[in-house]
């Protein structure tokens, strides 16, 4: 995976400045997530790197579900088909996404509960993480019954990992030492 994102930064970081530079962020944003959604469907994954899909199939393929009207979007779809790292859409589309929260000064957090969150708690953790990154923060919340208690909260690459299982998970590891 870390190689993956090695070779997808410089495209994302490439489609990000120019994006900006055209002041079409969402756009661009909206169309890198459609196309890694295309590149992970089970249909299209044989595809990728087929000797014997023509040239721009892909790449056309993903531009008219993204409903692609510019014409640089559509030309770097191409580039990367051409390339050979039409595969990477996933990884290059959330660099990308990276880049657009932190122009933008906003995060996406998902928590992991072990049982449904109430409103009030879900906006307390929400305001304490937005002054804690000073950021504005987007809360996710999904539920993962296997957590036993407590939750698992992701920032970006950070995990605090606050439930009874990931707690029991530390007491073991502790004792087999």
């Amino acid at each position: 995976m870390a190689e993956r994102n090695t070779i997808a930064r410089p495209y994302a970081n490439a489609a990000f400045a120019y994006a900006r530079q055209e002041d079409n962020l969402s756009a661009w944003s909206a169309m890198l997530a459609i196309g890694a959604q295309v590149a992970k469907h089970e249909l299209v994954k044989p595809l990728l790197g087929n000797p014997h899909v023509a040239p721009g199939t892909i790449a056309s393929v993903v531009a008219e579900i993204a409903s692609v009207d510019a014409q640089s979007m559509t030309n770097f779809l191409e580039l990367l088909e051409t390339e050979g790292r039409i595969g990477l859409l996933p990884e290059i589309a959330e660099l990308y996404e990276r880049l657009y929260q932190d122009a933008q000064n906003t995060i996406d957090v998902v928590i992991e509960a072990a049982q449904p969150m109430a409103e009030p708690q879900r906006e307390l953790i929400q305001k304490s993480l937005a002054r804690r990154l000073d950021r504005q923060v987007s809360v996710a919340v999904s539920i993962d019954e296997t957590l036993l208690g407590g939750a698992v909260i992701r920032v970006g690459d950070q995990v605090i990992d606050g439930s009874v299982k990931g707690r029991l998970q530390q007491l073991a590891a502790t004792l087999q030492q």
